[in-house]
């Protein structure tokens, strides 16, 4: 009996588990039925509550709102005239001059002799070598009267790398520079090369053409669709080539200013300088190490080389750049040759050089050059 007893309990009790369950899962069901109705009522109500005010509301009246007017404008040629605007000659036409008008002891023709170019596909115009005429021998830029005949105690050629990618910098770099023979690295991407080039040459600036090669830690560091590439086919390191040629007229050569991996590729760099003794070229580097691949592979291919001496301020550091142009002072005065010299285009490099400048001309005897002054000629 006592089991018995048991068993009814255990049932009766098992019974009422079972109904709690069961009420416990028609809540739920109905909870959720309940939320997801009441979630569509407010969605619809807010839907329908903004729709009124759209309809409803009255249009803004914009014509006192503050505004800024946003136009998309083409680019224009960068000019160093500070907005003058100036008229430029035909290309074919000769033009002399230096400074202000009635200045007469600088002159240099700013023409050009097409019988060094050629036109290819697509009328992209390019150097050509002429039998022994050559852009490089047509572009030297010629000594200012005032030093032919100066005597001096060293000889230096400045090089200002990125010139014409700040208007700013190179408006700063004409009027410091205006009487000495700085050299310019004009980036390839610069607008308005020609224009920029025309200028630099008729106040006694020479101007090279930089061009980019692999950089050392490429694909991370890219320097933009002209580079020349290690692992290119050669095909397309030459139409590369080519379109750097073809960016403007008149520098003597082409410059490489950046660390690069290029530069120590035997069989990328002869296919390279082999072009520009086609094309009659010059080529210049920054590596300051006169027994570099690139000096005797130019040798063999007999192309105008130059190297780069020392590098000023290369650190960014004012204090750095005044202890390498310390470095570069003595130098030049020790070696008796031409020494050759880059810094980058920093506002403060640039007024700090030029006050350099005035002091190691004064003080010094010391006699500022165009690069190509600096290359042997025989080529």
């Amino acid at each position: 009996m006592p089991s018995l007893k048991k068993a009814a309990a255990h049932n009766k009790v098992q019974e009422t588990n079972e109904f709690k369950e069961a009420l416990m899962s028609l809540g739920a069901s109905i909870s959720f039925k309940l939320f997801s109705l009441s979630f569509a009522l407010g969605f619809a109500a807010l839907l329908a509550t903004g729709l009124a005010i759209v309809m409803t509301a009255p249009k803004p009246d914009t014509s006192t709102w503050p505004y800024a007017e946003v136009k998309i404008i083409v680019a224009e040629e960068v000019t160093l005239d500070h907005g003058i605007e100036e008229e430029h000659p035909p290309q074919d036409q000769h033009v002399a001059e230096y400074g202000v008008a009635e200045d007469t002891s600088y002159k240099i023709d700013l023409s050009h002799d097409m019988s060094l170019y050629d036109t290819i596909d697509n009328n992209i115009v390019v150097p050509r070598r002429n039998g022994n005429k050559t852009v490089f021998k047509a572009y030297n830029t010629p000594l200012f009267d005032a030093i032919k005949n100066t005597p001096y105690k060293g000889i230096i050629a400045l090089v200002m790398t990125d010139f014409g990618l700040s208007k700013e910098r190179s408006i700063q770099a004409e009027e410091l520079f205006k009487d000495i023979h700085i050299n310019y690295a004009m980036n390839p991407y610069t607008t308005g090369a020609q224009n920029l080039i025309d200028r630099a040459r008729a106040h006694g600036h020479e101007v090279w053409m930089t061009i980019p090669m692999e950089p050392e830690k490429f694909p991370l560091v890219e320097t933009g669709p002209l580079t020349l590439l290690v692992r290119s086919k050669a095909d397309e390191n030459r139409r590369r080539l080519i379109w750097l040629l073809s960016t403007a007229k008149g520098f003597p050569g082409i410059i490489h200013t950046e660390d690069s991996d290029f530069i120590y590729a035997e069989s990328e760099m002869f296919n390279l300088l082999s072009a520009l003794h086609e094309h009659g070229v010059g080529f210049a580097t920054a590596l300051e190490s006169d027994t570099s691949l690139a000096e005797k592979i130019a040798n063999q291919t007999k192309v105008p080389f130059a190297h780069n001496n020392i590098w000023l301020g290369r650190s960014g550091r004012l204090d750095d750049l005044e202890q390498d142009i310390q470095k570069l002072e003595a130098m030049a005065l020790k070696q008796g040759e031409p020494v050759v010299a880059m810094f980058p285009p920093y506002p403060a490099y640039i007024s700090q050089v030029a006050k350099w400048v005035e002091s190691a001309r004064e003080k010094q005897n010391i006699i500022f050059v165009p690069l190509s002054y600096t290359i042997n000629q025989k080529y």
